[in-house]
């Protein structure tokens, strides 16, 4: 039996099909080549967008990424602010607490010299005894928190 050599369009590959085939078969044939040749084309066309879209996916992914880590250091940096913020409200907090114990122990003083003297005790405004600083700053949240003190 003799073979004829058939060369596809595209590629150039090589194809061994009967030489006796009729014209029916020889068409079915072609459509078959013709099918083959298509679905290379396609698989040619979806590795050259694979290979044109990977860059640009990865693109899309570092920038996100940077625009991520960008975002992640900029919050750090105002939680640091934010927190160095409370340090010093707490450090004054502490200063006022301290002032606070002095000017109330000046006029329990007071109290106690107006009662050695017979006169009436004057009224000191309504906080508890002074204590530690945290126990202090714990009495004056209870409020802000709605908790009964």
């Amino acid at each position: 039996m003799l073979n004829t050599v058939r060369r596809a369009a595209s590629g150039g590959r090589e194809r061994i099909a009967p030489a006796h085939l009729n014209d029916s078969e020889d068409g079915n044939v072609s459509s078959v080549q013709s099918y083959e040749r298509i679905l290379q084309e396609l698989r040619d066309i979806r590795i050259q967008l694979e290979e044109r879209v990977r860059p640009a996916a990865r693109y899309a992914v570092q920038a996100e990424v940077e625009r991520l880590v960008g975002l992640f250091e900029q919050r750090k940096t105002r939680l640091r602010d934010c927190l160095a913020r409370i340090d010093r409200d707490l450090l004054d907090c502490r200063d006022h607490l301290a002032e606070y114990d002095e000017i109330r122990a000046e006029l329990a003083a007071a109290n106690e010299r107006l009662t050695s003297l017979g006169a009436q005790t004057l009224s000191l405004p309504e906080f508890p005894s002074p204590g530690s600083v945290v126990e202090m700053i714990v009495q004056r949240l209870q409020p802000a928190r709605g908790d009964k003190a």
